[in-house]
């Protein structure tokens, strides 16, 4: 089945807390919700490669996402490099998303 852009940013939308929430609480990364959003944002790309717009609520979450990730990354003890890779792969995940391309 097919997704929609806006199905795809419901499902992405109730992974945040799975992702989160054990980043920010503890500093650990859910390794079942990061692959489950990497899959949503792999679902993505070819949807998003014939749109002219972006659905500004998509962007924002996905945004927000990766910078939570490096904020969070910043004030791990342990697994910060960890933590740094995984959203640095998010970024990339972005950039293949968004743009620019080359």
């Amino acid at each position: 089945m097919i997704k929609t852009i806006e199905q795809i940013t419901a499902e992405i939308d109730s992974l945040m807390l799975d992702l989160l929430g054990p980043l920010r609480a503890s500093k650990t990364i859910n390794q079942a919700a990061f692959t489950k959003l990497k899959e949503k944002m792999d679902n993505l790309l070819p949807l998003m490669e014939t749109q002219q717009q972006v659905p500004k609520e998509l962007v924002g979450k996905l945004w927000f996402i990766f910078t939570s990730m490096l904020s969070e990354a910043e004030h791990a003890k342990t697994n910060r490099e960890e933590i740094e890779i995984l959203a640095w792969d998010i970024q990339e995940r972005l950039r293949c998303l968004f743009g620019p391309k080359f």
